[in-house]
């Protein structure tokens, strides 16, 4: 879930099923709101520890959720990523979510 969840913030958007979209939502959802809720230099390198514990590639993700998602959603209160439904997969036929 931790590589899912990087990946998702490194490329924005990923395609899986329907659960582990739902799953995901939750933790972007709880990272980049303990990013955004960070004013102070002190408060921001400790949140950085903090988001950096819950995730892979710490080298590519901090810096894009920090630099850019932050000010992206920096006035909105939640609801940062959304869950588009795709056609079942190929094979198991299971359903797939495209997730923003």
């Amino acid at each position: 879930m931790r590589n899912l969840v990087a990946s998702l913030i490194e490329n924005e958007s990923v395609t899986t099923t329907a659960a582990k979209a739902k799953l995901a939502q939750g933790w972007v959802e709880n990272l980049i709101t303990k990013a955004k809720n960070a004013k102070t230099p002190s408060e921001i390198s400790r949140a950085k520890v903090l988001v950096g514990a819950d995730i892979y590639k710490q080298n590519e993700t901090l810096p894009k959720i920090f630099d850019e998602l932050v000010p992206r959603y920096g006035k909105r209160r939640g609801g940062y990523t959304r869950i588009l439904k795709l056609e079942p997969r190929i094979g198991d036929n299971a359903p797939q979510n495209y997730k923003v």
